[in-house]
C-alpha cells in the first residue's frame, strides 16, 4: 500500500475469476530496482500475474511472446504522486509535474495549508483522490497508456481506506478521518475501475489494511477485477515477526472466500 520502489518479495496469488474458479498460481512483483529474469520462457510458465513499471515494457513484451495467456499490469500509484519518471513513464497516474501545471489543487494539504508527503516516502506527494477532475485525468491517462502500449491492465497502489500509515490523517485538511479519506478511495474507485474495465482492460488494486477494514475492501471489489492484500497471514520479513492473530487469519480467509465467490482476483502477498 505504498512503495513506488519496493523491496521485492516472494508472493503468493490465490486467484478467482469466472473463468478459473477455484485455481490457484502465482504473482510476481517485479517492481523493484534489482529484480531480474533469468529466464522469460521460466517466469512466464510459472506465474498468473507479472506487475511491471511503466518504462518496462520490453519485459512485458517478453513475457506475453512466451505466454500470452499472462496478465501483465503495470504499476500505477492512485494516492501519491511525484516528480520522478523514466523514458517519458512514470509510476503515477498523474505526475506532480503535470499537477503543477494544470491542477495545482489537486495536492491534499495538510491543516497548516501546505502539500506533505508521505512519511516514509518523501519523495511522494499526497493526492486528492475525491476530487473528480484528478480522478478523471489519472484514468485518462492510465487507459491511454494501457492501450498504446499493450498492457492487460493496471495495478494500482495505496488504494488506501486511511492515511495513518502514512499521515496523521487529522492534520489532514479536507479527509481528516478514516470515514472521510475510505469514502475518497472509494470515489475514485468508482469512477476509475468502470472505465479501465469499459476499456477491455484488468483493474486490480492494492487495499491498504485489508484485513483492518473488511468492510470497505469487499464493497470495493465491485469496481473491480480484484484486489491484493500485501500482508497475508504476516507483514515484514524477519523470521518469526509479524504473525496476525487466529482473529486476522479468519478475517483474511474470509476475505479470500468472499472474493472467489464474487469472481474477483486475489492476490495474497506472503512475506
Amino acid at each position: 500500500m505504498r512503495r513506488f520502489v519496493p523491496a521485492l518479495v516472494l508472493t503468493l496469488l490465490a486467484v478467482a475469476a469466472p473463468a478459473s474458479a477455484g485455481t490457484v498460481g502465482h504473482v510476481r512483483c517485479a517492481i523493484d530496482t534489482h529484480a531480474s529474469f533469468p529466464s522469460y520462457d521460466q517466469s512466464a510458465r510459472r506465474h498468473g500475474f507479472v506487475i511491471l513499471h511503466a518504462w518496462q515494457q520490453d519485459r512485458m513484451r517478453a513475457l506475453k511472446a512466451a505466454n500470452p495467456g499472462l496478465k501483465v499490469l503495470v504499476y500505477k500509484n492512485l494516492s501519491f504522486s511525484n516528480y520522478m519518471g523514466n523514458s517519458g513513464f512514470s509510476a503515477v497516474g498523474v505526475p506532480a509535474a503535470e499537477a503543477d501545471r494544470d491542477h495545482p489543487e489537486w495536492f491534499l494539504l495538510n491543516t497548516s495549508g501546505e502539500r506533505f508527503t508521505s512519511r516514509s516516502y518523501g519523495w511522494s506527494w499526497a493526492m486528492d483522490v475525491g476530487s473528480p477532475s484528478y480522478r478523471q485525468r489519472w484514468a485518462d491517462n492510465v487507459i491511454a497508456e494501457l492501450r498504446s502500449q499493450g498492457w492487460d491492465g493496471v495495478f494500482m497502489d495505496d488504494t488506501n481506506p486511511t492515511m495513518k500509515y502514512h499521515y496523521d490523517p487529522s492534520a489532514i485538511a479536507k479527509y481528516p478521518s478514516d470515514d472521510a479519506y475510505s469514502a475518497a478511495t472509494r470515489s475514485a474507485l468508482a469512477t476509475i475501475g468502470p472505465r479501465v474495465r469499459a476499456a477491455g482492460k484488468l483493474a486490480l488494486a492494492n487495499i491498504g489494511s485489508w484485513a483492518g477494514y473488511p468492510a470497505a475492501a469487499r464493497d470495493w471489489l465491485q469496481f473491480l477485477d480484484g484486489g491484493m492484500d500485501e500482508m497475508f497471514l504476516k507483514w515484514g520479513n524477519r523470521t518469526g515477526d509479524g504473525y496476525g492473530d487466529r482473529g486476522r487469519w479468519q478475517t483474511q480467509l474470509d476475505a479470500l472466500k468472499a472474493a472467489d465467490r464474487g469472481g474477483k482476483y486475489y492476490l495474497a502477498i506472503m512475506h
